[in-house]
């Protein structure tokens, strides 16, 4: 019973913390944002998976050819590692928000830009191949 009431302490926390940060601009521009491009990712994976080949082009660090190649559903790991990459900054962020408010916001801004060249690459795939 000590976990869960631990645990229900640690979300009324988190949301008092939420609001606070929420008041600032730039954390509160970065959140919608990462939204957003996020669900522009999925939607487009969606979109256009029916028409996607069997093997895509995801490994841009290996040497050409077959190397590069990965199954057609390895492409959503890039919007869920931004996803992913959001709620660890998320996380941290509620647990700084007290003593460093500019963490935060680098914090934030971090997941923008992760969200962003995630987006990018995911749209450049599907260009490539469609």
């Amino acid at each position: 019973m000590k976990i869960i009431g631990a645990i229900q302490l640690w979300i009324v926390n988190a949301k008092e913390k939420w609001r606070a940060l929420w008041k600032n601009t730039i954390i509160r521009s970065c959140t919608i944002s990462v939204v957003i491009l996020t669900c522009v990712s999925i939607l487009a994976i969606v979109v256009s998976f029916t028409r996607i080949p069997p093997l895509v082009p995801l490994w841009f660090s290996k040497p050409w050819g077959a190397d590069r190649l990965a199954p057609s559903l390895y492409i959503i790991l890039l919007p869920l590692a931004a996803i992913v990459w959001d709620a660890i900054n998320m996380i941290f962020a509620l647990s700084l928000e007290d003593e460093y408010r500019v963490y935060c916001q680098l914090l934030f801004l971090s997941s923008f830009v992760v969200t962003l060249l995630s987006t990018i690459l995911v749209s450049t795939i599907l260009w490539i191949i469609l």
